[in-house]
C-alpha cells in the first residue's frame, strides 16, 4: 500500500528585535548575533494560531536565516535595540490528505502576549534563551509535493 505525505510544509519569516547592553553600537550588534545566531538555537517547535485563534503546533524543520543588521539606541543609557531578521521551514502533520487544502488556506502567526500587546518570542539557545519582539511576521506556504513519486512511501 502506498501513502502520500500528509504534511502540510511552509516558511515562517520574522523582522524581530533585541535589547542589549553595549558600551556602542558595533558590540551591541555583536552581542545580538553572539546570544542567537544560526549555530546555536534550539527551535524545535513552534506554537501558532490562526485568525479565530486556533493554536497549532508546528515542526522547525530547519532554520534558514538568522540576520542581524541594525542597532538604534535604546530607551536607556547603554541599552540599544538591535534589529534583525530570522527565517525558519516549518512542517504541520495534518492526518487525512483532503485537509491539505483547508489548512494552506489558513493564515498562521505568532501570538501575542498575554501581557502587552506586542509578539514576543522566546527562542531557546545552548546558554538561555532570548526574548526577541516581533516587529512583522509571515508565514509562506510550500507546494506540497502531493503529485511527486518522491513523496510517497511503502506502508507494511
Amino acid at each position: 500500500m502506498e501513502k502520500r505525505d500528509t504534511n502540510v510544509y511552509a516558511t515562517l519569516q520574522a523582522a524581530v528585535s533585541q535589547q542589549v547592553a553595549a558600551p556602542n553600537k558595533k558590540q551591541a550588534l555583536e552581542l545580538a548575533d553572539f546570544r542567537m545566531n544560526r549555530n546555536n538555537v534550539q527551535l524545535q517547535q513552534v506554537l501558532l494560531q490562526n485568525e479565530i485563534g486556533g493554536k497549532k503546533v508546528f515542526t522547525i524543520e530547519g532554520v534558514e536565516e538568522i540576520r542581524w543588521f541594525d542597532v538604534q539606541l535604546g530607551d536607556y543609557s547603554g541599552r540599544y535595540e538591535v534589529y534583525g531578521h530570522v527565517r525558519v521551514s516549518i512542517r504541520l502533520p495534518v492526518g487525512p490528505e483532503h485537509l491539505i487544502r483547508e489548512i494552506q488556506q489558513t493564515c498562521f502567526y505568532l501570538p501575542r502576549s498575554l501581557v502587552t500587546d506586542k509578539t514576543v518570542w522566546v527562542v531557546p539557545t545552548f546558554s538561555k534563551p532570548v526574548f526577541v519582539r516581533v516587529v512583522h511576521q509571515a508565514m509562506e506556504w510550500k507546494k506540497t509535493p502531493a503529485l511527486d513519486p518522491a513523496s510517497l512511501f511503502r506502508v507494511g
